[in-house]
């Protein structure tokens, strides 16, 4: 027991094994601050995972590029909090804009 024989699985199925940790820790980064409520609507669900899957992608290509250009990042909630804050200043520009006239 403890030996696992490799030789008998398809290919297919020891790739999925290899790489299976890696879908494990993306979800588990992703649900760190993503709240999903029992009460919420499904699809508002569906759009809040697909929202935050955009984010955390977006998260690790920066960090990545961070890492090619030695520069130090900043952590993934001041990279959400930046992100939220650009959005806004954008929006509330536009709603005083239109308010104004």
């Amino acid at each position: 027991h403890g030996r696992v024989n490799t030789e008998n699985k398809p290919f297919i199925v020891q790739n999925y094994c290899k790489y299976m940790g890696g879908i494990d820790s993306f979800d588990m980064m992703l649900y760190s601050y993503l709240d999903e409520r029992r009460s919420m609507k499904y699809w508002r669900k569906a759009a809040f995972n697909i929202f935050f899957r955009m984010v955390l992608n977006s998260y690790i290509i920066y960090k990545e590029n961070c890492a090619n250009n030695k520069i130090n990042p900043m952590s993934r909630y001041a990279f959400i909090v930046s992100i939220i804050e650009c959005v806004t200043e954008e929006w509330l520009g536009e709603r005083i804009e239109n308010e104004a006239t």
